[in-house]
């Protein structure tokens, strides 16, 4: 997202900016357009980093787990603000406002002012409204028909909880039965099994090896000649360019390990 964004978009981005007015109608979200205002200040700077010293909104923007790509710290304690990366995160931000309406854009239709939503005379006529909505006009009464119906739906899951299984789902799963579904569920191949299968093909070969022929050395060559290490305690093994994506195969890098293992294997005899 950062690469598509800091070549391409990030180019388009200041015109979009200062042809829109963002707004709202609540002071709590008032960060998220003051660093909308910060884009647009730097919009034509060349800096990898804010100035130090500038007024930068964190509260509200930064995502949970981002503060290690936005936020990084000098050899001498410093803190600077990565630009691209507090952008995005930005950017996002209002996105998720805009949806909600928290933050409005001037002008606009679907992203206008909320408060032109509501009718000029609900204040008048608010209990006519509320009964065109189906909805009571007293609040604790709209919590409490609300939480009663979340409760009755989590009963309903937890009485029904017990029914599932592989049975149940093959029923509504179109194109596959029962049978298809416990065939995948038997072979199907876990982490911790891939490891131990890898780690007692690793462990083979070198149990095979004759040191007066091979040598203590734990450095091994594929039957085509390609080489790649392989250490001893180790349960994964470096693999090489050639098995990195395997056309016939297709398989992710860690099957191409195993294929390399085998291939040596098969070698050795």
């Amino acid at each position: 997202m950062r690469s598509s964004y800091g070549r391409h978009y990030r180019q388009i981005l200041p015109l979009i900016l200062n042809q829109l007015e963002f707004r709202s109608n609540n002071e709590i979200h008032r960060p998220v357009i003051e660093a909308i205002e910060l884009l647009k200040k730097y919009a034509d700077s060349k800096q990898r980093y804010y100035d130090v010293g500038e007024s930068i909104p964190i509260e509200g923007i930064l995502r949970p787990g981002w503060q290690e790509l936005i936020l990084e710290t000098e050899s001498d304690g410093e803190i600077k603000v990565n630009r691209i990366n507090y952008e995005l995160s930005v950017l996002q931000a209002l996105r998720d406002k805009l949806r909600c309406k928290e933050i409005w854009v001037v002008g606009a239709n679907r992203y206008r002012n909320p408060e032109e939503d509501l009718p000029t005379d609900f204040d008048e006529q608010r209990t006519f409204y509320f009964q065109a909505l189906k909805q009571p006009s007293d609040v604790e009464l709209f919590i409490s028909d609300l939480q009663k119906q979340l409760n009755d739906a989590l009963e309903m899951l937890d009485r029904g909880l017990p029914n599932t299984g592989l049975k149940r789902l093959s029923s509504g799963t179109a194109g596959g039965n029962y049978h298809d579904l416990l065939y995948v569920k038997r072979r199907f191949i876990h982490k911790e099994q891939l490891r131990n299968a890898i780690a007692s093909i690793a462990n083979a070969i070198f149990d095979i090896r004759m040191p007066q022929i091979w040598g203590e050395g734990t450095t091994a060559c594929a039957s085509d000649s390609k080489k790649f290490g392989a250490w001893d305690q180790n349960l994964m093994t470096e693999w090489h360019i050639r098995y990195d994506c395997d056309e016939s195969f297709r398989r992710p890098r860690i099957g191409c390990v195993i294929t390399a293992l085998i291939a040596d294997f098969v070698g050795v005899y």
